[in-house]
């Protein structure tokens, strides 16, 4: 009889599972602090890891300078804040790893996210927005989160997005994937 993780190499090895490149000795490993992706012209970076339930929180930071916080006013357009719901079927992530995050960013949710934030990821789900901005306090995340899985949570994975979402007092795009980058 196998075993559950036999089973798993024999079934990833006759799907010809790709693999990620080795990482060299010493280099930061995906999930700690100062690991970089690059997608396209992107690179993110982990500037914080914490432990949440049975896993951790991973905030990646963008390479690039974040949008300051506006000193007063609000400079956001009218439309800006009616979350404009899109589904996906591309870069799915598991339904309860994404209500699991929107949970633990709503817990915590007056802290502020480390610099230059563009995602947060918890397992296999991440929320990421359209541009790094400094001051975005964790339960700003949660109220398009919750429109998403609301919208597009009907099976055991989702993808999804929310348009027009004001951000510490700007327009976004905010992002729930499988991965914390191509939030556009």
């Amino acid at each position: 009889m196998f075993t559950k993780t036999a089973v798993i190499a024999l079934l990833a090895s006759a799907l010809g599972a790709v693999r990620a490149s080795p990482i060299a000795a010493g280099d930061p490993q995906p999930n700690q602090v100062g690991y970089q992706m690059t997608e396209g012209a992107e690179t993110l970076v982990v500037t914080k890891v914490e432990p949440y339930g049975n896993g951790t929180l991973v905030y990646w930071s963008s390479s690039d300078p974040a949008t300051p916080a506006p000193e007063s006013g609000d400079l956001t357009p009218r439309a800006c804040g009616t979350n404009d719901i899109t589904c996906s079927g591309d870069h799915q992530a598991n339904f309860f790893d994404c209500y699991d995050l929107t949970i633990a960013l709503g817990n915590d949710g007056n802290s502020i996210l480390p610099e230059s934030p563009r995602s947060v990821c918890y397992k296999s789900c991440c929320t990421s927005w359209s541009q790094a901005r400094v001051g975005i306090r964790k339960a700003y995340l949660v109220f398009a989160n919750n429109r998403i899985i609301s919208e597009c949570g009907h099976s055991n994975t989702m993808s999804g997005l929310a348009r027009n979402v004001n951000l510490n007092q700007v327009c976004m795009t905010q992002c729930m994937s499988n991965r914390p980058t191509g939030c556009n």
